[in-house]
């Protein structure tokens, strides 16, 4: 019998939803990473944090190598991000989002220059300084590019996907 979903209210009263993000190749099978030690180990945590954790939003990629980053349930989880479903992503360690620690780093830098980027904006900086200040620092833009153009900026800051 499954158990029923309560979702867990922040003092505010909104819930606070999160996804679990699970993979195993078949390598992983008897290395401690089976499938239910991973889901159990982040729903734990996620109740730890305050996150309720939906069924439809436990994701598991099972079978497949971590060193691609094109699966189908990272791209669920992609996608609930990126719409703003969710105000977290849990998972048991971080190769299982990536082996490759290259993907790993740029995810978390990516992550990092945005919010950076919109901090910037709020102080009241114009996009064409902060793509000024971007260049300076030798921060490349999404193809690599140097110099970071105004209309890249101002593009990343009207993203809905960023928003919020």
């Amino acid at each position: 019998m499954k158990p029923s979903f309560s979702p867990v209210m922040n003092l505010t009263g909104d819930v606070k939803y999160a996804a679990i993000y699970a993979r195993v190749s078949t390598e992983d099978q008897g290395k401690g990473f089976s499938i239910p030690t991973q889901i159990d180990a982040c729903h734990k945590q996620a109740a730890r944090e305050g996150y309720t954790v939906p069924e439809a939003y436990v994701l598991i990629d099972e079978g497949i190598s971590g060193t691609t980053i094109d699966r189908p349930n990272l791209r669920k989880l992609r996608g609930l991000v990126n719409t703003r479903a969710i105000r977290g992503a849990i998972v048991y360690e971080p190769d299982r989002l990536s082996r490759n620690l290259g993907h790993q780093l740029l995810l978390a830098e990516e992550a990092a220059i945005v919010r950076r980027i919109f901090h910037l904006c709020l102080d009241g900086m114009p996009t064409r300084a902060i793509a000024r200040l971007l260049t300076q620092e030798r921060v490349p833009s999404k193809r690599d590019r140097y110099p970071a153009l105004s209309g890249t900026v101002h593009g990343l800051l009207s993203y809905e996907g960023y928003i919020g």
